[in-house]
């Protein structure tokens, strides 16, 4: 099966409603790429060089809606998959 890069899917419009395909990566909402899902969870940059050479995120998603926000990682490294969950309500 070949790779689905950089598929939309969705509204144009509205960014929050979509899905990218980058490799095996799935992202959505605000995430779309490694490096978004980096930032939004404030990863240090020496730890960021590590997580990419090591592992590979396979699904990220960031729900946001009137101040609140759902996101949730599925990362693997080798055999070990990790998750991180987050929530915010301001």
């Amino acid at each position: 099966m070949g790779s689905l890069r950089g598929l939309r899917v969705g509204s144009e419009k509205t960014d929050v409603n979509r899905v990218e395909v980058h490799d095996s990566a799935i992202y959505y909402g605000i995430f779309d790429s490694f490096e978004k899902v980096m930032s939004e969870f404030n990863v240090p940059e020496e730890e960021v060089a590590r997580l990419k050479s090591g592992g590979e995120i396979l699904l990220a998603t960031y729900d946001y809606e009137d101040y609140s926000g759902d996101a949730y990682v599925l990362y693997r490294d080798g055999t070990k998959y990790y998750e991180v969950y987050g929530s915010h309500c301001s």
